[in-house]
């Protein structure tokens, strides 16, 4: 992949990733049809090229963390095919569960209560949202998660699963404050960089193909 500066530049915009694919080899098949046509096919492949990068984003990022796909999918956006500084311009990006925020509680990890051996101790914790409550806490427990497919679980000593099974917490400090356990969300699974080049590769591929396909349907409007 190299940049260009004219309009056979089709600009992909990932995450905190931004590249240009030299699509002019593909184009030059369409430049003597007009304007017109040629816009009507580049948005074409270019919308479904996004769609399938959205798809093999998907794809690998299940394939190598232990998360759900509808998990990854609902944090993936994708714009539609629009003209920007000479170029023809679609976006695929990730984002935080939460606005601002790049991680996102370990809960989504499989969690799993590993309960202590021995007499419980119960203690008094106070919550974020102010509230006080007792919970009992037994030597040895916590939470255990599994984050990548390959490996083994971890444990997450002296977590407890709280907010209706929505949070994993620990606690801090004199242990009667708590905090939320937290790791890498969807964009930091994504940025890691054997899953970036495999999906800006299948774009690669994609891209011809769609250019292709969508000049013979075109082709049979005319």
């Amino acid at each position: 992949m190299r940049p260009v500066r004219d309009d056979r530049a089709l600009s992909f915009e990932m995450i905190n990733i931004n590249f240009s694919i030299d699509a002019g080899g593909a184009l030059e098949k369409i430049r003597s049809l007009g304007g017109e046509f040629y816009n009507k096919v580049v948005v074409s492949a270019l919308n479904a090229t996004a769609a399938k990068a959205r798809a093999e984003m998907t794809r690998r990022i299940t394939a190598e963390y232990n998360v759900k796909a509808g998990d990854v999918r609902s944090q993936l956006f994708v714009s539609k095919a629009s003209r920007k500084n000479n170029k023809l311009f679609v976006s695929l990006q990730a984002f935080g569960r939460r606005r601002g925020r790049s991680s996102r509680n370990v809960i989504m990890f499989d969690a799993r209560t590993v309960e202590g051996r021995g007499p419980g101790k119960r203690v008094n914790v106070q919550f974020p949202n102010g509230d006080w409550r007792s919970i009992v806490v037994k030597p040895g427990g916590g939470v255990s998660i599994k984050i990548k497919k390959v490996g083994g679980r971890k444990l997450i000593p002296g977590a407890f699963i709280g907010n209706k099974g929505r949070t994993v917490f620990v606690r801090t400090g004199n242990g009667r404050d708590i905090k939320a356990v937290e790791t890498l969300d969807v964009p930091g699974m994504f940025n890691t960089k054997r899953i970036t080049q495999a999906v800006v590769s299948k774009v690669v591929q994609d891209l011809d193909k769609e250019v292709v396909r969508s000049i013979n349907y075109y082709s049979n409007k005319i």
